[in-house]
């Protein structure tokens, strides 16, 4: 007769068995591979932009930091407001498309000439409101760096959206490496360039990854692509009524954190404004993985649509567990944290930011579910609701934070993704393709637990 904890361990080693054969079959899968890789390049970034900052602090001085920074902030922005979604719609479009090679090359020529167009409209309106970057742009020949780095900045983030859309987010990996490895090196090199040496360690590095990109990446990655000067009216007119109804539900989205500063110091002054400022940047931390898994999603739902219900369930329960268990474990160690920043931050912050804490999960499912929704293409009622998520700690802001100060925002970001995650709940129990949704999460739970 075969011993009781002989029998017991015999189950044991099953189950153990079955549970790692299914996290390999996971692991193999392009959606958690593509998540991975997304993880990683968010770690690289924080990691490295924290040493190139923390080299450049000691080898150039406070004012040629200041001015580096708002250059670097300009280029970011010229570039962000540029790009008109595209690369959403690049996402979800070139999956449809026979000849990818033509689509890719006109979205990258479009968005070039739509940063042109945005960089010479800051140059406009520049002077209305920075007297300094006027005086620090004032020659042709910074005038012509200036722009270039929009070009490069903007050639950069097309590429690493032309990687997600075929699916090899390894290369975006491969890209922020380049461009950090680069310009983390060439900082120092370049001290005797002043505020120049900063911002061009960075045009540089941008520079050599576009080559990289363009040349050795991309033609790894897609196998067919050949870069031309080829441009498409017909592919750009079909995805941009997709593309800038993702474009306006980003900027919806977008807004609560960059008026998130001005509300704070508007009411509560700047010493306030900067706990807001750190607590806000610690709890971004913590949803970060779980829109990498959403993104990944996104990306294989868009190349098979009639399997996007197996393909958000199975992203969707790894990137809640970790959500889940970082917002836990930041609630309770919040005080800490924010003690390496000084003890007013330990004191201010701690509110927000368990709020934050308490609000991440739903922030994760709200992410999904916009997934999901850009899937489908309902970008009306994407836009929609991104409007509530954005009008709720907004109008939190505007009507309580006289009396509740930072918290304020705190309550009503957690409120509107709560309301925004009430809606998904309902629609996946009552929508008969999404119950399958639902149903699927429940069982593969209940494969890694039994």
């Amino acid at each position: 007769m075969t011993p009781i904890y002989t029998m017991v361990s015999i189950e044991l080693d099953s189950r153990t068995r079955r549970t790692w054969n299914l996290l390999i079959s996971f692991i193999k899968e392009s959606l958690f591979l593509n998540a991975g890789y997304l993880i990683s390049v968010d770690a690289v970034n924080s990691l490295m932009g924290f040493l190139f900052w923390w080299v450049s602090a000691r080898v150039y001085s406070p004012q040629d930091i200041g001015f580096a920074s708002a250059i670097i902030s300009a280029v970011s922005l010229i570039t962000m407001l540029s790009s008109l979604g595209t690369g959403s719609g690049m996402i979800r479009y070139l999956p449809e498309k026979l000849n990818s090679n033509q689509m890719i090359n006109s979205i990258f020529l479009f968005n070039v000439g739509c940063s042109l167009i945005v960089g010479f409209g800051f140059l406009v309106f520049v002077q209305y409101f920075s007297k300094s970057l006027v005086l620090l742009l004032s020659s042709y020949s910074i005038l012509l760096i200036f722009f270039s780095f929009v070009l490069f900045n903007t050639l950069a983030s097309s590429l690493r959206m032309a990687y997600l859309a075929v699916r090899k987010a390894k290369y975006t990996l491969f890209q922020s490496v380049t461009i950090n490895v680069l310009r983390l090196a060439l900082v120092a090199l370049l001290m005797g360039f002043g505020v120049w040496g900063l911002v061009g360690s960075l045009w540089f590095a941008i520079g050599i990854s576009i080559v990289l990109g363009i040349f050795v990446f991309l033609p790894r990655a897609l196998p067919n692509y050949r870069p031309e000067l080829a441009f498409s009216k017909k592919d750009i007119s079909k995805l941009l009524p997709f593309s800038f109804g993702n474009y306006i539900a980003f900027l919806l989205m977008q807004a609560p954190a960059r008026l998130l500063p001005i509300f704070i110091l508007e009411f509560s002054g700047a010493f306030s404004a900067a706990h807001a400022q750190i607590s806000w940047m610690i709890g971004g931390i913590i949803v970060t993985p779980g829109i990498a898994f959403s993104t990944s999603a996104f990306v294989e739902a868009s190349n098979s649509p009639c399997q996007s219900s197996k393909i958000f369930s199975k992203a969707t329960i790894p990137g809640l567990v970790i959500t889940v268990l970082a917002a836990f474990i930041l609630f309770l160690v919040a005080p800490w944290v924010l003690l390496l920043f000084g003890p007013s931050y330990a004191v201010e912050g701690l509110t927000f930011l368990r709020w934050l804490s308490a609000a991440a999960p739903f922030a994760v499912i709200t992410n999904f579910y916009f997934s999901m929704l850009r899937v489908e293409k309902r970008i009306s009622y994407l836009i929609f609701l991104s409007a509530v998520l954005a009008s709720v700690p907004i109008c939190f802001s505007l009507l309580l934070t006289y009396k509740l100060g930072m918290h304020a925002f705190g309550i009503g970001w957690f409120i509107g993704n709560l309301m925004v995650s009430m809606i998904a709940v309902r629609e996946s129990v009552e929508n008969p393709e999404w119950r399958f949704f639902t149903c699927n999460i429940i069982s593969t739970l209940r494969d890694l637990i039994m």
